[in-house]
């Protein structure tokens, strides 16, 4: 696993995960079958509180990303 990140909903975060599969000088789009995005959970920014998923849900691949 990497470091998580922070996208304000699933399709930004897609978004941004695709384009740096696209990136040529990144790992991701080195080695894309060694990455898929997955989500973690949720945050709250009403009340300052997150919501953590028991197992990490798959979105994606860095592979379906790069075609």
């Amino acid at each position: 696993y990497s470091n998580p990140f922070y996208a304000p909903n699933e399709q930004i975060a897609v978004r941004d995960f695709t384009r740096a599969c696209r990136d040529p000088n990144l790992d991701l789009s080195k080695f894309p079958e060694d990455f898929s995005l997955q989500h973690l959970g949720s945050f709250n920014d009403e009340n300052a509180q997150f919501s953590i998923n028991l197992n990490p849900v798959p979105v994606t691949t860095a592979l379906a990303c790069k075609e």
